[in-house]
């Protein structure tokens, strides 16, 4: 999957949870951060901190599959 189907996705299945900036944690969000050439995936409870694990991937659909797995989970 790359990035068009991946936000596709989103919207067809109206997951708005995700944040795409680390510097702006919300509550009850799902957060895909690039750094370098690695993708970071991790969540926020409902007081913006980070909970579970934060999951690192040099694959960037491996990540989208997880974003929208955990996105998913709060549905």
């Amino acid at each position: 999957m790359n990035y068009n189907e991946f936000m596709t996705i989103l919207k067809n299945e109206k997951l708005n949870n995700i944040c795409f900036d680390e510097n702006n944690l919300s509550c009850n969000t799902v957060y895909l951060v690039k750094k370098d050439n690695d993708f970071l995936v991790y969540t926020t409870d409902e007081r913006a901190v980070v909970f579970g694990k934060v999951k690192t991937f040099q694959n960037e659909e491996e990540a989208y599959n997880n974003v929208l797995k955990r996105l998913r989970a709060f549905l």
